[in-house]
């Protein structure tokens, strides 16, 4: 598994990054929980 995107040659190549942060946010868009 690979755990740093620095351990990657990615020079020349097009990426597709897909994250889920899956964390509370308030009614005017702001994260309440910043640890993850």
């Amino acid at each position: 598994m690979i755990k740093t995107i620095k351990k990657i040659n990615l020079k020349g190549k097009r990426v597709l990054l897909r994250t889920d942060y899956n964390c509370p946010i308030d009614k005017k868009g702001r994260v309440l929980d910043t640890f993850r």
